[in-house]
């Protein structure tokens, strides 16, 4: 079977991503809950089923970081100048600010609490929310999970350095960039003083999945997939490598989730995550599957997730803001299966709606500025 790892297969991986986010934040911290969001729990060998699924989950965010490093080696390749850079980056935070003006829009109809201006600000280009559970993370409105916003930009920023850096075979520019970024975080803390916490935890944030990203790069750029796939071909059989690989997603499965296998090196200020290790596997593993069984109904419903996946990741947050206004819509279902598609149903055309509205109201404003002009110039 021919295997290449382009847009569709990227396509495929973030609809996966997204549907595991939702059940990791759906189903992974009951502490988040409230009373009236009810699910009907799964008990296997003593154990909440529905728990170990979710723990497993937090894979989404090492698909994002590691999508994100591979799409920005192909994009990278294709840009001119840094102007197309500078382009990119206010268009992603065009599109988080409309979500975040939702979120505000939200905070003023149901009356939760607002923060600070100083926080306020930083939550603007999605800056304090990268920072953990620690202080405004659920007791003010803002986009709860929208930590992405500041690693999507800075991993932007920092892209054409990377590619400069990157230069010499796979395996070097792996320990030349693993070194730089965790010796830089080491550093961070070694010589910012303590009104630098902010900045010393998102230095660690971006090396944890910054790494994860940058493994991504790697892979674009040598097209490791296409190498791994070559060799595989050669000595095994399509069907031999499909259960294969069925094993492989259950072993990485079965490691994270009651092994615990969770960090590579960890000290207080690094973490090295097993996912840079997992991750890749897992993605070669899901995509060949998919591509394999190959349904149509079964892609073209990961692929309309994915295009929609940013704003779900970012949207569904409204289900765990302060007050926890509308939780109790999403737990409706009571069964995991059912809240788990309903609640990606409701983000699904929820983004789809506003993405319609602000692509209307900026058409609105761009012509409105062209018949400025056009009288200006009479």
């Amino acid at each position: 079977m021919k295997y290449t790892f382009g847009k569709k297969e990227s396509q495929l991986i973030k609809g996966v991503a997204i549907i595991a986010m939702f059940f990791h934040h759906f189903f992974g911290f009951s502490t988040w809950l409230t009373a009236d969001s009810y699910f009907v729990h799964t008990h296997i060998g003593g154990r909440f089923i529905e728990s170990d699924i979710a723990a497993f989950c937090k894979i989404c965010v090492a698909i994002y970081a590691f999508v994100s490093g591979y799409a920005l080696f192909v994009q990278n390749s294709n840009a001119k100048n840094i102007k197309s850079l500078i382009k990119r980056i206010f268009s992603f935070l065009s599109n988080y600010w409309v979500i975040f003006f939702v979120f505000i829009l939200f905070g003023i109809i149901f009356n939760e609490p607002f923060p600070p201006i100083d926080r306020f600000l930083l939550q603007c280009v999605g800056v304090s929310t990268a920072t953990g559970f620690n202080w405004d993370y659920f007791n003010a409105i803002h986009p709860v999970f929208a930590w992405y916003v500041s690693f999507y930009i800075l991993f932007l920023v920092i892209s054409p350095l990377l590619a400069k850096i990157c230069r010499f075979n796979f395996i070097i520019d792996l320990f030349l960039i693993t070194g730089v970024l965790f010796g830089i975080n080491s550093l961070a803390y070694t010589i910012l003083p303590d009104g630098f916490s902010i900045i010393k935890v998102l230095i660690t944030a971006f090396a944890t999945w910054g790494h994860i990203g940058m493994i991504g790069f790697l892979f674009a750029k040598y097209s490791v997939f296409d190498f791994i796939h070559s060799i595989l071909t050669k000595y095994l059989s399509d069907i031999v490598i499909l259960i294969l690989l069925v094993f492989v997603v259950g072993h990485i499965y079965y490691l994270w989730t009651y092994e615990g296998k969770i960090y590579i090196y960890e000290t207080d200020n690094i973490r090295m995550s097993y996912f840079a290790i997992y991750t890749p596997a897992f993605i070669y593993a899901v995509t060949y599957i998919l591509n394999y069984i190959n349904c149509k109904v079964i892609n073209s419903i990961l692929i309309c997730l994915s295009k929609e996946s940013t704003n779900m990741w970012f949207l569904h947050g409204l289900f765990f803001t302060p007050n926890k206004t509308i939780q109790w819509i999403a737990y409706l279902p009571i069964h995991p299966l059912f809240i788990l598609v309903w609640t990606l149903f409701l983000m699904y055309y929820f983004s789809v709606g506003i993405r319609y509205v602000f692509k209307l109201f900026r058409s609105i404003i761009q012509k409105n500025m062209s018949l400025t002009k056009n009288i200006w110039k009479k």
